[in-house]
């Protein structure tokens, strides 16, 4: 199969602001609750955010 022209630098970008992405949407979604003053729905993000920070750093000491 071919390349297709891309080069594999772009797709770790596409990756990269994905997970920006990702990681805003669920730091604003606590703001928004403190704000609120749902207490429980903020903190509930908490281990989503731990999950996603183990999976990182398990991913990238295996590449």
């Amino acid at each position: 199969m071919h390349n297709e022209g891309k080069p594999v630098g772009s797709y770790g970008r596409i990756v990269a602001a994905l997970q920006i992405v990702i990681v805003g949407l669920i730091v604003g979604f606590a703001t928004v609750q403190l704000f609120l003053g749902n207490f429980a729905a903020a903190m509930a993000t908490f281990p989503l955010l731990v999950v996603y920070w183990f999976f990182l750093t398990v991913w990238k000491k295996q590449s």
